[in-house]
């Protein structure tokens, strides 16, 4: 590619990832092309805008897992040569499950004592709701002391999604499949989003139309509402948070990708290394628990989630599962 992103040649590897086998594409805008054969707008390839710039995209025609596309400069004064190449790398699903299988190795350690304190915790929460109503009961003919009582249930209560994600992580339950549309639910989570932001925030859900899965759909719907109130958290308030997700195809089994992007600052490198670590978090009286139970729920259905930045700003966050669960 010269300068501008005009293309001089794509070799036969290339043009098989892209799609582009028979079609000639000498003197194109090589980030047209891109667009086109990646369904990627002109944001989300601004990573290879720039020398050194990484991009993992996919899936496209020829390709099973993802492609990795690397941008590297072609500069010669004395051969007259001012451009750059792409340079795409194939990278297979079982890639993708690498690093899954490395981070379930570190939550062994803890969900043992994870899930004694789960008991413990859920057992004193319910004896304080308890006594609490039985409490309200009796205090009827005192209005003001039966507003506290009244008070205690509302905190006891307002700790349930907490424990939930707690209760999620140290016990996981085997996952209950059944077949459901999943742009069905990735709507009713943007709606639970909404609702849990105070309806403020922007939520865009894209997708190719029906999207029909054989998973657990309540776990399901926990792993993306974590992953989008992550993304409110930590994106920019004034830009959509974007809730995507479509069919990919493998050589013998179809996977399905959600793919939940905000437009914050990004991740650094050291929060990146830690985030999915159980009990931390960056924000002050959190749990930490609600990566790491996406991470649990993604390995139950076979499947993984992992993050990159992007370019432009933000963070993307992307799980794949196996269509039909096991």
């Amino acid at each position: 590619m010269d300068g501008s992103g005009e293309v001089f040649a794509v070799n036969r590897a290339a043009s098989s990832m892209c799609g582009l086998v028979g079609r000639s594409v000498r003197g194109r805008d090589v980030w047209q092309l891109l667009k086109e054969a990646f369904s990627m707008d002109h944001e989300s390839l601004a990573p290879l805008s720039r020398p050194g710039g990484r991009l993992l995209a996919g899936p496209a025609a020829g390709v099973d897992g993802r492609l990795l596309i690397v941008r590297n400069e072609l500069k010669s004064p004395f051969a007259g040569v001012d451009g750059f190449l792409l340079q795409m790398v194939e990278v297979g699903l079982d890639q993708l499950f690498r690093h899954q299988k490395d981070r379930s190795s570190r939550y062994e350690a803890l969900r043992g004592m994870a899930t004694r304190m789960s008991r413990t915790v859920r057992e004193g929460l319910g004896s304080i709701e308890l006594y609490a109503s039985l409490l309200r009961r009796s205090l009827a003919d005192d209005p003001e002391s039966e507003q506290m009582a009244a008070r205690i249930i509302d905190v006891a209560g307002a700790v349930v999604p907490s424990l939930e994600n707690f209760s999620s992580f140290a016990e996981l339950r085997p996952p209950r499949p059944v077949w459901f549309d999943l742009a069905e639910l990735c709507g009713e989570t943007a709606a639970r989003l909404r609702l849990v932001a105070g309806g403020g925030a922007e939520i865009v859900v894209r997708g190719e139309g029906e999207c029909r899965i054989f998973a657990d759909r309540a776990m399901i719907g926990q792993l993306l509402f974590n992953l989008g109130a992550n993304g409110l958290e930590h994106g920019a308030s004034s830009l959509p948070l974007l809730l995507e997700y479509r069919m990919l195809r493998a050589p013998e089994q179809g996977f399905a990708e959600i793919r939940v992007r905000d437009h914050g600052p990004g991740v650094s490198p050291e929060v990146g290394d830690r985030m999915f670590d159980p009990f931390f978090s960056t924000r002050e009286g959190a749990m930490g628990l609600g990566l790491p139970v996406c991470h649990a729920v993604a390995e139950a259905h076979g499947g993984c989630v992992s993050w990159e930045n992007c370019g432009g700003g933000g963070a993307v966050f992307t799980v794949v599962i196996p269509v039909e669960a096991t």
